[in-house]
């Protein structure tokens, strides 16, 4: 899993490199991993910092059965004391896709 997110003066990568675990319950899942948090200048491009062992969190919400509500995803990233260091998809829009299609596949295949 890797998830870019961009400031007015900086691009941030965080990048999952170990599965902690994930769920399924009925029309939401999530996931945590730990993960690499890096920093790079917007203009230049240039790695102005890389910080290990920070956790993220994806959660997701698939509400096609109900045509009232819009499918939803929110994502944290904890710093490697457990303090939210960046979340997404809580204000203003709460996580609702601006556009696509989340699907939890619940079924094993056999």
């Amino acid at each position: 899993f890797v998830y870019v997110y961009r400031t007015s003066e900086y691009k941030f990568r965080v990048k999952a490199n170990a599965w902690l675990g994930m769920a399924i319950i009925g029309n939401h899942a999530f996931f945590e991993a730990k993960c690499v948090v890096e920093q790079y200048d917007l203009e230049t491009g240039v790695l102005l910092w890389s910080g290990g062992n920070h956790k993220v969190r994806v959660d997701v919400w698939d509400n096609a059965e109900d045509e009232d509500l819009e499918d939803v995803i929110q994502i944290r990233v904890y710093d490697k004391n457990g303090l939210i260091y960046h979340v997404a998809g809580f204000d203003p829009l709460c996580g609702v896709l601006q556009g696509g299609n989340i699907v939890i596949h619940t079924d094993k295949k056999k």
